[in-house]
C-alpha cells in the first residue's frame, strides 16, 4: 500500500480504474469520497452475488455490512483518513442470498496532508477458508470423539516403546491415567512378562514393516489382567521418517471366558462319552474274566481249566488294549520304537488283511520302491492300519476297491507334516483309500474327535481315528483325511523318516524257562499287596530268591542290608518320598552294576522317558505278562 501512495492520483481515471478492477483477480475497491462514488472489482460482485453497479455510494456498502461491524468499520475508515495510515480488519458483507460472508479488508487513503478524498483497498474472501477451518475443526473433534469412545485401545508408540498417543481405553487397560500412559514406556506400564511379549511384537512391526495381529493375556503393572486381541502396524512420521508402532487393542476377556467355558463344557461332554465307552468295553472284559474264573472253579478236568485260563487271558488282553486306546487318545502311549520299512510291515500283514477283507472288495498294495524306513512302534502302526482298513470295509458294504500305498516324497509335505530334521530324513506317507460312501463335508472336521462316528453305535465306538491321530502326534507325524461324499475317502499318515538301520525284533515267547533263577536274589518293590504277591510268586517259581518291599524307603533299607541282591524290579508310583525313579538313582549310586527294571500302570513318567535312562535298564508297562517279565529279568542278568 505504501507504493500506491506514491502514485499520482491523476493516473486513476475512472476508465483506468475500471479496467484494473475488471482484470484483477483479487477483490479491489475504490471510493472517491468527494463524489461519494464506489467502484468494486467484478470479483467482489461475484463473491456476493450482487449485480455490477458503477453508481454505488458508500452508504450502499455500509448497508451491506453486518450491523455489528458497521461502527468498527466507520471508526477504522475515519482514523485512516485522519492519519493517512493503512487499516486492516475482518468484516462481514451480506450476500444476495441474505447470508453473510467474511472478508479481510486492507484500506489506504490516497492524499496529501491537505486533501484526502480517495480510498483504495483489497478485499480477500475468507468465507471458504473459514468454512474449511471450521470443517477441519469439526472433523478433528469428530475423530477425537471416535477414538475416545471406541471400545478399543488406540495407541501410538515410538521405537523406544514410549507412547505418543493413547485413548481412554488404552490407559484403562494399562491401569493408569492418560498422563501416565503418555509419559511411561511399555515396560513401566505392564508386568514384566506382558511387557516383554508386547515389546517383541513392536520390534517385529518396526523391523519387518508388517502388520501383526495377536491375542493373549496381558497384565498391567498394577496387577489387573485382560485378554486382548491386538493389531499392530507400522506408522511413518512424515517429517522425520521415523517408523513407529500404531495399534488397536480390543478387550475380549468376556468372550475368551465364554469360549473357555464352552471348551470346558465340551470337554465334560467328551469325558462323559469317554466314561460311557470305557464302562461299556471294560465291563465286557470284566464279564469275560469273571465268567472264566467262575468256570475255572467249577472245572473238573485239566483241559477245561486250561480253556478257562485262555479265556481269562483273552479278557485281560482286551482290557490292556482298551488302556492302550485311552492312552493313544491322551497322546501318552508308551511306544516301543523300532526301525522298519512299510513294505516290510505289509509283507507280514498282507495275509491277515486279505483274510479280513470281504470277497467283494479288491485289495491293492502300491509301495514305492526304496521307501525310507520309519522309527515307530510296529504293533501300534499295525493297529492303526487295521483300524483304517476296517473303517474302509464298513464304508463299502456293496464292495469296491481298497488301496494301501506308501511313498517317500516332498509332495507329502502338502498334507501338513512337520519339516524333517535333515535332508537325509524325508517324510514317509502311508495312505489308505477306499471307493466307499465318503464323508459329508460338514463332518470332516469332527472325524478325529473321540467317540465321534457315523456308524451305528453297535458297529463302532468312534475311538479308532482318535487313536490314530493321538499315536501319529506322539510319533512326531500327522494324520489327515480327504473325502468326497459318494466317491470315497483317503486317510494319509505322515511319518518322520529315519536313516537308522532297520532292526529285526522277535516277539517274546510265552514259554517259560523252568528253574533258571539258579538261586539268585531279586528285590521286588510294589505298594499293591496283590501285585507284589503275584510278581514274587512268578519269580520264585523260576528259582529266584525274592525279597519283598512295599515302599521305596523299605526297599532301600533291604537293598542296603543285603549285598546279594542282583536285580531290582520296582513300581514307579508309590507312596512316600522315595518313588521308583528316586529309588533307582540311589541304588545306582551305591551299586551301579545292579540291573533295575521299572514298571508302571501309568505311562512311564516324563522324567523316566526324557533324561534319566541311565538310572534304569528297562521300563515295562503294566499289565506285564509273566513271560515278558521273566525274559527281561533273564536277559539283564545274563548280560550283567
Amino acid at each position: 500500500m505504501a507504493e500506491v501512495s506514491k502514485l499520482d492520483q491523476s493516473v486513476f481515471s475512472k476508465e483506468v480504474l475500471f479496467h484494473l478492477l475488471e482484470e484483477c483477480s483479487s477483490g479491489i475497491f475504490h471510493w472517491d469520497a468527494s463524489h461519494d462514488s464506489v467502484l468494486w472489482s467484478s470479483k467482489l460482485h461475484m463473491a456476493l452475488g450482487h449485480p455490477i453497479d458503477t453508481d454505488t455510494a458508500y452508504i450502499d456498502i455500509e448497508n451491506l455490512l453486518h450491523p455489528d461491524d458497521r461502527h468498527a468499520m466507520r471508526l477504522a475508515v475515519e482514523e485512516s483518513r485522519n492519519t493517512l495510515g493503512e487499516y486492516e480488519m475482518m468484516i462481514r458483507l451480506r450476500s444476495r442470498s441474505g447470508g453473510y460472508k467474511e472478508f479481510q479488508v486492507f484500506g489506504k487513503w490516497l492524499a496529501d496532508a491537505t486533501n484526502s478524498d480517495t480510498l483504495v483497498g483489497f478485499v480477500i474472501d475468507h468465507t471458504d477458508l473459514n468454512e474449511a477451518r471450521t470443517e477441519a475443526e469439526r472433523s478433528r473433534q469428530l475423530l477425537e470423539n471416535f477414538f475416545e469412545t471406541a471400545p478399543a485401545a488406540v495407541y501410538l508408540k515410538d521405537g523406544r516403546y514410549r507412547h505418543k498417543y493413547g485413548n481412554a481405553m488404552a490407559a484403562r487397560i494399562a491401569g493408569c491415567t492418560r498422563e501416565d500412559f503418555l509419559s511411561k514406556t511399555t515396560f513401566e506400564l505392564f508386568g514384566e512378562e506382558s511387557a516383554a511379549d508386547l515389546a517383541s511384537v513392536d520390534d517385529r512391526v518396526i523391523e519387518e514393516r508388517e502388520t501383526v495381529s495377536w491375542q493373549g493375556p496381558t497384565t498391567s503393572a498394577s496387577g489387573e489382567s485382560f485378554f486382548i486381541h491386538d493389531t499392530k502396524f507400522p506408522v511413518t512420521d512424515p517429517k522425520t521418517g521415523e517408523v513407529m508402532v500404531g495399534g488397536f487393542g480390543i478387550d475380549i476377556s468376556k468372550q475368551h471366558e465364554a469360549e473357555m467355558q464352552l471348551v470346558q463344557s465340551r470337554k465334560l461332554e467328551a469325558l462323559g462319552q469317554l466314561v460311557a465307552g470305557i464302562a461299556h468295553d471294560f465291563n465286557n472284559s470284566l464279564m469275560v474274566m469273571q465268567s472264566s474264573l467262575d468256570l475255572l472253579k467249577q472245572s473238573k478236568t485239566l483241559e477245561a481249566a486250561f480253556d478257562c485260563a485262555e479265556e481269562l487271558t483273552d479278557g485281560i488282553e482286551r482290557g490292556a488294549r482298551l488302556t492302550e486306546q485311552l492312552l493313544a487318545f491322551g497322546r501318552q502311549t508308551v511306544l516301543k520304537n523300532e526301525v522298519f520299512t512299510l513294505d516290510d510291515l505289509f509283507g507280514s500283514m498282507e495275509g491277515m488283511l486279505r483274510s479280513t477283507i470281504p470277497e467283494n472288495i479288491d485289495l491293492e498294495l502300491a509301495f514305492q520302491e526304496g521307501t525310507q524306513a520309519i522309527k515307530a512302534d510296529r504293533s501300534q502302526v499295525e493297529n492303526m492300519v487295521l483300524n483304517l482298513v476296517l473303517n474302509s470295509i464298513d464304508a463299502m458294504p456293496n464292495g469296491g476297491t481298497l488301496t494301501i500305498s506308501s511313498r517317500t516324497a516332498s509332495a507329502a509335505m502338502s498334507h501338513g507334516g512337520v519339516e524333517p530334521s535333515s535332508k537325509s530324513e524325508a517324510r514317509v506317507q502311508l495312505s489308505v483309500s477306499d471307493t466307499g460312501s465318503g464323508i459329508e463335508p460338514r463332518l470332516l472336521d469332527k472325524v478325529f474327535d473321540p467317540f465321534f462316528t457315523t456308524k451305528d453305535p453297535r458297529r463302532g465306538t468312534g475311538m479308532g481315528l482318535s487313536m490314530v491321530d493321538g499315536l501319529m502326534e506322539q510319533l512326531g507325524g500327522s494324520a489327515s483325511i480327504r473325502s468326497t461324499h459318494g466317491v470315497g475317502t483317503t486317510v494319509d499318515l505322515l511319518f518322520p523318516g529315519t536313516s537308522d538301520k532297520v532292526t529285526r525284533s522277535s516277539a517274546p515267547s510265552d514259554e517259560r524257562a523252568e528253574g533258571e533263577g539258579q538261586g539268585r536274589s531279586l528285590l521286588v518293590v510294589e505298594d499293591n499287596p496283590s501285585v507284589l504277591r503275584l510278581l514274587s510268586r512268578q519269580l520264585r517259581e523260576q528259582g529266584f530268591e525274592v525279597s519283598e518291599a512295599a515302599s521305596g524307603a523299605d526297599a532301600l533299607e533291604k537293598f542296603e542290608a543285603d549285598p546279594t541282591i542282583s536285580l531290582v524290579v520296582s513300581d514307579i508310583v508309590m507312596p512316600g518320598e522315595i518313588q521308583g525313579v528316586e529309588l533307582a538313582k540311589r541304588i545306582r549310586s551305591e551299586r551301579p552294576q545292579v540291573p533295575i527294571i521299572l514298571m508302571s500302570g501309568y505311562p512311564l513318567d516324563t522324567e523316566v522317558q526324557s533324561g534319566n535312562r541311565l538310572y534304569y535298564d528297562e521300563g515295562l508297562m503294566k499289565p506285564v505278562r509273566a513271560s515278558k517279565l521273566l525274559e527281561t529279568v533273564q536277559r539283564l542278568l545274563s548280560s550283567n
